[in-house]
């Protein structure tokens, strides 16, 4: 694996995303003699970057990689929990909504933000992940030919 270590530079967290502009490799991550977890190297903040870990395990072939293409576990906790929050407010949405169209005749108040905020929420959360997602759409596949080209491998068929 020191092929693996030589062609990646080290991941450094910092106060400020600044540490990824320190070094020249297109990858950073961190490799040990049974996993690795890796990202590619980009010079602005994406917390929707994918990140590949797997583990490595010796076989008689060589060395089997596996492992899985995701976004950061924080960052997915954070959307789960900011639409689950959402998801529970759209009652709100669906009781005022209800309240106007019964009372569309009337001159009863109806409680606008219950009407605005919830699918405001819902659509710039969307938005958020949707344009995070797009600005990484291609890291897994940079990640898989950076690992084929630099420990010369051979892909197993993928399970479909």
């Amino acid at each position: 694996m020191s092929r693996l270590s030589e062609a990646i530079d080290a991941e450094r967290m910092g106060v400020l995303y600044f540490e990824t502009w320190r070094g020249s490799k297109s990858v950073l991550g961190e490799v040990s003699e049974s996993s690795l977890h890796l990202r590619k190297r980009i010079r602005y903040k994406n917390s929707f970057q994918t990140f590949l870990t797997a583990t490595m395990k010796p076989t008689a072939d060589g060395t089997c990689i596996e492992g899985k293409f995701a976004m950061n576990l924080i960052v997915r906790t954070a959307m789960f929990i900011w639409f689950a929050f959402v998801i529970t407010f759209m009652w709100s949405f669906v009781r005022a909504m209800g309240q106007l169209l019964v009372n569309s005749g009337g001159h009863n108040e109806v409680d606008w933000m219950s009407i605005v905020v919830p699918p405001g929420m819902l659509a710039a959360g969307l938005t958020v992940v949707a344009v995070g997602r797009y600005f990484a759409r291609n890291e897994a596949q940079f990640l898989k030919d950076f690992l084929i080209q630099t420990l010369d491998a051979q892909p197993e068929e993928e399970n479909t």
